[in-house]
């Protein structure tokens, strides 16, 4: 319901919320991506998109780190592509970015340590890849 909070409840019927979100994803290997927009900025003109951030809850409905990112995929394996002040990497379940950067290659995305070695995906890993852009 548009203007009004989310409710989730746990597999016991347990009321887990209300939460102040305008999206919750739903769950994905024990986590919820969870969104806020914002139509207000001192930076923004007037009329301009809201600006949106995310979040994870975990299945206790507890929020895990802060809601910053500007993008958050669903997480996989315990980790989800992330964009942060403009640089996309992924994320951890605690909201730590562990890969740093990110180019695509060929139209595969190709992720790198802080060392600037690939380290997703990982049938990338020692190959020569494209000139990153």
């Amino acid at each position: 319901v548009p203007g009004k909070p989310f409710a989730l409840f746990n597999h016991k019927g347990k009321l887990m919320g209300p939460y102040a979100f305008d999206e919750i994803r739903p769950f994905k290997e024990g986590f919820a991506v969870v969104g806020r927009k914002s139509t207000s900025s001192s930076t923004a003109p007037a009329g301009a998109a809201p600006t949106w951030r995310y979040g994870v809850l975990d299945t206790e409905g507890r929020l895990i780190g802060p809601v910053r990112f500007e993008a958050l995929g669903d997480f996989a394996e315990e980790r989800a592509v992330a964009r942060l002040n403009g640089q996309w990497g992924l994320s951890d379940i605690q909201g730590r970015l562990v890969l740093h950067s990110g180019f695509t290659c060929d139209g595969q995305a190709v992720l790198l340590d802080a060392k600037k070695r690939v380290s997703w995906p990982a049938s990338a890993r020692g190959k020569k890849l494209c000139a990153r852009r």
